[in-house]
């Protein structure tokens, strides 16, 4: 956890944890020097608001490649 405590140190405001075997993503948001979890995601879209901008991500996106391999 070394990596999580440097982020969180320098202010890092999003964390986000991909687990492509499992086409989830696990994403944490700084508040109050703490990660807190925003949620699991799999097939839907999360805003990622930075200091001058808004990311609509669409977490579909990461396993289409790998769905498509599959079949």
């Amino acid at each position: 956890m070394i990596r999580l405590q440097l982020y969180r140190d320098e202010g890092v405001t999003w964390y986000v944890l991909v687990y492509p075997a499992a086409a989830k993503a696990k994403v944490y948001r700084l508040a109050d020097r703490e990660y807190r979890k925003v949620g699991d995601f799999h097939d839907e879209q999360h805003d990622f608001a930075l200091s001058r901008c808004r990311i609509a991500f669409d977490f579909a996106r990461l396993w289409q490649d790998r769905r498509a391999s599959s079949f």
